[in-house]
C-alpha cells in the first residue's frame, strides 16, 4: 500500500488494490472466514464475497475487518474510497480510457463491476403468491365458519332431543 502513491494497480484499476490487500491482511492475521464472521457483524459468505472481489465491502465492513485483524482502518478505507470512485467513473476501470474500448467492453463497463452490500437487490412483487395465500386464508375461514355453524346446529338439535318433555 505504501509503495503505491496513486492507489492504482499494475493495470491502472485503483479498486484492484483493495482485494489483494484485504487477503494479505487476513492471511497475516491468520483469520479464517469463520473467525471473521465471529468477530464482525458479517457472515462467512459475505467475507468470502468481499475478499474474493465479487462484492465491494461497505465502510463498516472495512472498519470491522481492520479491528478484527488488529490493523488501522485508515489505509483500507482510502483503498475502499478509491475503489468506489473508480467504479463510479465511466472512463476508469478495466479497458483504459472510454474511447479505447471495444463496443462490448463499453457495454459491460457501464454496469457496476461490484455490488455493494448497501445496495438492495431488485425485488419484484409476486402477485400470484399473494393471491394464492389470500385464497387459502379465505377458503380456510369459510370452511371453519361453516363447520362451527354446523356443529353448533347439531349440538342444539341433540339437546332438544334429549330434553325431557314436560306434559
Amino acid at each position: 500500500m505504501a509503495g503505491r502513491p496513486n492507489g492504482g494497480g499494475a493495470d491502472g484499476v485503483a479498486g484492484e488494490d483493495l482485494f489483494p490487500e484485504l487477503r494479505r491482511i487476513k492471511a497475516a492475521s491468520r483469520l479464517s472466514y469463520n473467525r471473521l464472521a465471529g468477530r464482525t457483524h458479517y457472515s462467512r459468505s459475505s467475507w468470502e464475497r468481499f475478499l474474493n472481489g465479487k462484492q465491494l465491502p461497505t465502510k463498516v465492513a472495512i472498519e470491522e475487518f481492520a479491528e478484527a485483524a488488529g490493523q488501522a482502518p485508515g489505509p483500507l478505507l482510502a483503498l475502499l474510497e478509491t475503489a468506489s470512485v473508480s467504479r463510479a467513473l465511466p472512463g476508469k476501470g478495466p479497458g483504459g480510457a472510454a474511447g479505447c474500448r471495444a463496443p462490448a467492453a463499453a457495454a459491460t463497463a457501464e454496469r457496476p463491476r461490484w455490488k455493494t452490500a448497501d445496495s438492495a437487490p431488485e425485488r419484484r412483487f409476486h402477485w400470484d403468491a399473494l393471491l394464492r395465500t389470500t385464497a387459502v386464508v379465505v377458503v380456510g375461514g369459510l370452511i371453519g365458519s361453516a363447520l362451527t355453524l354446523y356443529s353448533a346446529d347439531q349440538a342444539t338439535r341433540m339437546r332438544r332431543r334429549r330434553a325431557p318433555r314436560i306434559p
